[in-house]
């Protein structure tokens, strides 16, 4: 095997390495994301269950 040889394959393994560090980077900003939005769709469901039970008090709930 040449050094042309050798350089051509560790510099496919580089890239490939490079491409599988990107997709594992995508993959955990995806996650995170998806994380983020169920803190954020628990917390609608926690301020609607007490603007249910305030308009069931007979009190209004005002946002502001």
């Amino acid at each position: 095997m040449t050094w042309i040889e050798l350089g051509t394959i560790l510099s496919t393994v580089m890239v490939a390495f490079t491409f599988i560090t990107k997709a594992i980077q995508l993959i955990t900003a995806i996650h995170q994301l998806i994380l983020r939005i169920d803190q954020l769709t628990t917390q609608v469901e926690q301020h609607a269950e007490r603007i249910n039970r305030l308009e069931q008090g007979g009190c209004y709930y005002v946002a502001g």
